[in-house]
């Protein structure tokens, strides 16, 4: 018998599951776990593992770093090819530049341009943003536009 390492209680192997990576007890009680999960974890041609909170986390951190280091070769190839993008005055964009264009292409992609629809004379961002959502889906919704 072992303790259990969420509760620290004593525990047997049939009212516990094991972390397939340190392969310490957790009561099935401890662990969240449904009926259906800790049956499919205890069978033997099992298709799903258990990973304990500790664990857990290791292995997040272990699959951030593989995506970070994809992350990082595909930013070094967009490094090395930022020469072959030109401005129009012919200069090369540095990396940086390059990055910041892309980030704010994609952040405008899904922006609506509506025109003859005067300026908000509201006194702060939020107002001017609440007032110019409401009357460009009137306009949008009503079929009509304002005046000039």
């Amino acid at each position: 018998m072992s303790n259990c390492t969420y509760c620290g209680k004593k525990g047997r192997n049939n009212d516990c599951v094991t972390c397939d990576i340190c392969r310490k007890l957790v009561h099935t009680d401890c662990s969240g776990l449904s009926r259906m999960e800790i049956e499919c974890i205890r069978s033997n041609s099992r298709k799903i593992h258990y990973y304990c909170d500790k664990c857990d986390i290791v292995a997040t951190i272990n699959k951030l770093k593989s995506e970070l280091d994809v992350l990082k070769s595909e930013l070094e190839v967009m490094k090395n090819n930022q020469g072959n993008v030109a401005r129009s005055d012919n200069d090369n964009l540095s990396a940086e530049e390059l990055i910041t264009e892309v980030e704010e292409r994609n952040r405008r992609a899904y922006n609506l341009i509506l025109f003859n629809l005067s300026e908000s004379d509201k006194e702060t961002d939020v107002k001017r943003n609440e007032n110019d959502t409401s009357r460009a889906g009137q306009t949008i919704f009503s079929g009509e536009h304002e005046k000039i």
